[in-house]
């Protein structure tokens, strides 16, 4: 192809002029919006070649604009045209082989991005919802949530919406509650209630991991549970006994009765009259032990020292309960038939008992 300039004629194809040119031209800026514009007054430098009329395509979202210049800037162009692009517009420039210039213009338009409690307004032309968050100089978390994909397009007037995921551990503590345990004894009258043990609750730690977003908790799972204190048990002693026991010694918990509370396990019983007597605290008997309620007096030849037993009458009425043979009666001698002497808490006691029939049931 000859192209001429001036005078001077030199053969070229267009792509090659083209190339020469663009090689030849800096950048345009055109109200701070870079684009890759070769001005078409361009110095002889670039081959000696000189584009004087141009056929120009103007596009944009509203018309499509045809028209023949001598105007060499984009910025020129655009006006002639009666286009003044705005700071944030894109202009993009291309040109074909046949020297026909397309300039496109894509307006800005307003874009929001709401996070970290702030909404940020931005001017953009094109672009994805992650160019938009680096124009913002808004960094992701790892698990941070978007309301649109990262990669779309964004529109006018979108709103992107940043929800920060944080979280949080926390402990806290939980109350324990105690277990009642009962049990039956005979020194207690029956239907008799006591407590020996309060009970007391307990307490757990409990730690718990919470996720967040934008601070507000939304979901939580049990990480962790440790125990701060044990739950101290509610002990109740019932009593089975038809008649409160007078006797102050405690019976094993293996002594049992039946409904009309006789001792489900003895190995002999014995039936006959007993009689009462007091001494003094600190007395001793004749087996070494202070006196106390519930040791009695019998003959160690049927009761051997140290037997357990258990002491009532045949109807019940009266019940001197759990026992221990720890001193010798002085029925032993004197032909009596008393088989025992039940120490009581007085001398009143004692009149009030007088001498009455007894079962002595031996346990061991």
């Amino acid at each position: 192809m000859d192209n001429v300039a001036g005078n001077i004629k030199v053969r070229r194809s267009l792509p090659a002029v083209f190339s020469a040119i663009c090689e030849a031209m800096p950048k345009i800026d055109i109200k701070k919006t870079a684009v890759m514009l070769c001005p078409f007054g361009a110095a002889l430098a670039a081959g000696a070649v000189m584009l004087n009329m141009k056929h120009v395509k103007i596009v944009t979202p509203d018309k499509t604009a045809n028209l023949i210049t001598f105007k060499a800037s984009v910025s020129d162009i655009l006006n002639s045209a009666g286009i003044i692009p705005s700071e944030n517009d894109k202009i993009l420039l291309s040109v074909n082989d046949d020297n026909n210039v397309t300039i496109k213009v894509l307006p800005a338009f307003k874009v929001t991005v709401t996070a970290d409690n702030q909404i940020k307004t931005l001017m953009t032309a094109d672009g994805t919802v992650a160019d938009i968050l680096k124009q913002a100089n808004i960094k992701l978390g790892p698990e941070d949530i978007l309301n649109m994909p990262k990669d779309a397009k964004v529109k006018p007037n979108d709103n992107i919406v940043v929800s920060r995921v944080t979280y949080e551990t926390k402990v806290s503590y939980v109350s324990v509650p105690f277990k009642t345990e009962t049990q039956t004894t005979i020194n207690l009258k029956k239907g008799v209630q006591k407590v020996i043990q309060e009970g007391k609750e307990g307490q757990n730690a409990i730690t718990k991991r919470i996720k967040l977003v934008n601070g507000k908790a939304v979901q939580e799972e049990i990480i962790g549970e440790s125990v701060v204190t044990q739950p101290v048990n509610k002990k109740i002693l019932i009593g089975t006994a038809s008649s409160t026991p007078v006797s102050n010694v405690v019976s094993p918990s293996s002594l049992k009765l039946d409904k009309k509370g006789v001792p489900l396990h003895y190995s002999h019983c014995y039936k006959g009259k007993a009689t009462a007597y007091y001494a003094k605290p600190g007395t001793k008997t004749s087996t070494g032990r202070t006196v106390k309620v519930g040791y009695v007096a019998v003959d160690p030849s049927k009761i051997p020292y140290g037997s357990k037993l258990y002491i009532m009458t045949p109807d019940g009425s009266y019940v001197y309960g759990y026992a221990i043979a720890a001193d010798t009666g002085a029925f032993v001698h004197n032909g009596s038939g008393i088989i025992a002497d039940l120490f009581m808490p007085s001398r009143e006691a004692c009149r009030k008992f007088g001498a009455r029939t007894v079962l002595i049931y031996v346990l061991n």
